[in-house]
């Protein structure tokens, strides 16, 4: 079977324009900036597909770091991503074909640090420790999934790096 990769992304900082819907809401100039830069921590590990929320600051967020990468992935733009609870997201990642050995998925908070931990739950780590004090946005967690992604649950997961990148 070999191991998985699953990256869990939390959109990058957005900004609140007046009159805008929440799911339209733009990414603010530092959100860019560190979009930017959370390319660095994915080069050489790249997905092979993205899911993604619809929400404008979780697809900027995503042609951001794509762009650092220097090479198109495939992308899935979900509705259900849009603030999703973990299950739903979990429900997402199961459903991925198991020929995908690299999987990205940008969403939102509580949800995306709440998988996170659900998953690699079973680690002590300070990584793991830094990761469940504060989930920040552009916050990317890389966890190792041994076995299949449609049986992937809690405590399924090791979190290999957490990085808050920002530019």
């Amino acid at each position: 079977m070999g191991h998985r990769t699953l990256v869990l992304v939390r959109h990058a900082k957005s900004d609140y324009p007046p009159s805008v819907e929440d799911h339209d809401r733009p990414l603010s100039e530092r959100g860019e900036r560190d979009a930017e830069a959370a390319a660095a921590a994915l080069r050489g590990q790249e997905p092979e597909l993205v899911l993604c929320s619809t929400a404008a600051r979780a697809r900027r967020t995503w042609d951001l770091i794509e762009t650092g990468l220097g090479h198109l992935v495939t992308v899935q733009y979900e509705r259900a991503l849009y603030n999703a609870t973990p299950r739903a997201i979990l429900g997402l990642v199961r459903s991925t074909d198991e020929g995908v050995r690299r999987l990205a998925v940008v969403a939102h908070n509580p949800g995306t640090q709440e998988l996170a931990e659900q998953l690699a739950g079973r680690g002590k780590n300070a990584e793991l420790r830094r990761m469940a004090q504060k989930f920040p946005t552009a916050g990317i967690a890389v966890l190792a999934v041994d076995g299949s992604w449609s049986e992937l649950d809690a405590g399924g997961a090791r979190l290999v790096a957490f990085h808050v990148p920002r530019g």
